[in-house]
């Protein structure tokens, strides 16, 4: 639900910024979509089985969201084909999103014939080789995805994590606030100059909770007024 919230807020931001950048005598593109194409503008859907795309996009999304399944025995010519088959489809262009973490979240870099091998997860890189390291990793991961066509990575997680026993610490960067925020800001910066969307996640975030809200609810102990004065810089660090 929170990546999904996530999703939209970008859709809806894109939806927002349709008329920047035109001139005096020029409409918004919004101006010219109907009632249905707008609420089509707001979904960032699940890549679908190939007999469903048809379907799917006449509901006029705003983007797509692909997995692993998607990309799997492809190469990366086929991969590409496939992509620009999807913006063919859409009169508007789409947002292609993927969840490019590294670690033991990778959509793209799991299968062989589009990257040498599986992305780590920056935690580790950090640990190898410090914060140089991470921002040359996530410069290098959004080339490649922009390579193949994908605009958007679900990344960097945000989440604060230090205790190993919590849910989010693997895929977290294992440090405090500060550390977090700043590793955020420097990652978010390399996805920009690169040229590809970042979505920071989750908000308001795991932190120490040992659930995974996949499979039910997860709660934290943690009073209101310290997680909004803590929690909350390392998201801040990416604005």
């Amino acid at each position: 639900m929170k990546k999904l919230l996530s999703l939209t807020a970008a859709a809806i931001i894109l939806l927002s910024a349709a008329g920047c950048g035109l001139g005096a005598s020029e409409k918004p593109l919004t101006d010219t979509m109907s009632v249905e194409e707008k609420v089509g503008q707001i979904l960032f859907v699940r890549c679908p089985e190939e007999e469903s795309m048809d379907e799917l996009m006449s509901l006029n999304p705003a983007g797509i969201l692909m997995f692993q399944r998607d990309f799997d025995g492809l190469t990366k010519d086929e991969a590409i084909s496939k992509i620009e088959g999807f913006q063919s489809k859409s009169e508007i262009p789409l947002i292609i999103g993927v969840d490019e973490e590294g670690g033991t979240v990778v959509r793209v870099s799991a299968n062989p014939n589009l990257a040498p091998e599986k992305y780590k997860s920056p935690q580790e890189i950090y640990n190898e080789g410090g914060m140089e390291a991470v921002v040359a990793d996530a410069a290098e991961k959004s080339e490649l995805l922009l390579s193949l066509g994908i605009n958007m990575n679900l990344a960097p997680v945000a989440d604060v994590a230090t205790d190993t026993s919590a849910y989010i610490y693997d895929r977290s960067f294992g440090k405090g606030y500060e550390e977090t925020a700043d590793f955020v800001a420097q990652t978010v910066a390399a996805m920009n100059n690169a040229g590809i969307w970042s979505v920071l996640k989750h908000f308001p975030g795991y932190g120490e909770t040992e659930g995974d809200s996949h499979e039910g609810a997860v709660y934290t102990e943690k009073k209101r007024r310290g997680y909004k004065k803590y929690r909350f810089c390392s998201v801040q660090g990416g604005h």
